[in-house]
């Protein structure tokens, strides 16, 4: 991960290994989105670019282990459902 700051503003360049059978433009799109609430939320900086490069993708893991990408998205799919209520 490499993180630029200009004044108030934020580019920030992003590596994961996605699990296998994903849609990764979909994950890739969500994490860029998750990445920049979480920051200009956290920090008050304007978030200009979240490049999220897909540096390879694994195999299934066992029953039960995520990765950090799918604890991303869950904690982003259930942030969603809750506001919605």
């Amino acid at each position: 991960m490499s993180v630029s700051v200009d004044g108030d503003s934020v580019c920030i360049d992003l590596s994961v290994i996605l699990g296998y059978g994903i849609r990764i433009n979909e994950v890739a799109r969500m994490i860029a989105d998750e990445v920049r609430y979480t920051v200009e939320n956290a920090t008050g900086l304007k978030v200009i670019k979240v490049t999220v490069n897909v540096q390879g993708i694994r195999p299934q893991g066992r029953l039960g282990e995520l990765t950090m990408t799918e604890r991303v998205l869950r904690r982003h799919f259930v942030s969603q459902h809750d506001s919605s209520r």
